[in-house]
């Protein structure tokens, strides 16, 4: 964030709180990365081209986790949600695609509302039991606010929202986990597994991101961190996160429907 605001101050423009103009919504973005900008020398004039390249990651994470779900038996709001995170994913790949070749704000904001949405849509997707329409409202509503927001105040809604959005995934998942029955341990600890290895893979990427963002050295500029730690740990962080989170959901509903038919019984 502080980086934001230096470089937005050095360009003579506030970041918070207001709409970007346009001058400054496709001006040069107030960030940047430790991989050296080569326009000259890459392909098709790519300031960032392994930054750019591995964004890939998270576009065949979308698609596989979207084929994936074809067949599982889900509640009309978890799969709409669920869709949802998968498109979001497949954005992520893009935008960031789009930022990390040109550099430019507009496509900062996108790739940050993109990320940010695909977290907050496995969020609500381990939220506690709730009609049909109350879960896509909330979901929906968390989404506008989070657009507008990305733009208006990005101090807040870009690390920040992320990593609160983050923590209260991971807080719901645990607390759906431990409401299943206990003849359902054996399904219980798999997943557990599972949102383990998408907590750790999360927590390694952040900690290559921190040290890219941070200590751009020689050394660190030759690693290219941010490129093949950051976006293919998240990247795998996601797919487990969303396996774990489809397999959560289809199992939610099937005790659910069991419960059911034993009072009807």
């Amino acid at each position: 964030f502080r980086a934001d605001a230096e470089r937005a101050a050095a360009m003579g423009v506030a970041l918070w709180p207001r709409i970007p103009d346009r001058a400054l919504l496709w001006g040069p973005a107030p960030i940047d990365w430790c991989e050296e900008n080569r326009p000259a020398s890459n392909p098709l004039g790519v300031q960032e081209w392994h930054n750019t390249l591995t964004n890939l990651a998270y576009v065949i994470v979308g698609v596989a986790l979207a084929y994936q779900s074809r067949r599982a038996r889900l509640p009309c709001s978890h799969r709409l949600i669920f869709i949802g995170f998968c498109l979001a994913c497949v954005a992520t790949g893009v935008t960031s695609m789009w930022f990390h070749a040109s550099l430019v704000y507009a496509a900062q904001k996108a790739d940050e509302f993109s990320e940010n949405a695909a977290v907050i849509c496995l969020c609500h997707l381990a939220a506690p039991a709730s009609t049909e329409a109350r879960a896509i409202a909330a979901a929906s509503a968390h989404a506008l606010l989070l657009g507008c927001a990305v733009l208006a105040i990005p101090e807040l809604f870009c690390e920040v929202h992320l990593l609160l959005a983050v923590l209260v995934g991971f807080a719901r998942i645990a607390m759906r986990l431990r409401e299943l029955p206990a003849a359902y341990r054996a399904e219980r600890d798999a997943l557990s597994r599972i949102f383990a290895r998408s907590a750790a893979l999360a927590a390694a990427g952040f900690a290559c991101w921190l040290v890219d963002m941070l200590w751009c050295t020689p050394l660190i500029r030759r690693l290219l961190l941010h490129a093949y730690a950051w976006h293919i740990l998240t990247a795998l962080s996601l797919h487990e996160g969303g396996r774990g989170s489809l397999a959560l959901a289809a199992l939610r509903l099937h005790v659910a429907e069991r419960a059911i038919k034993r009072r009807r019984s």
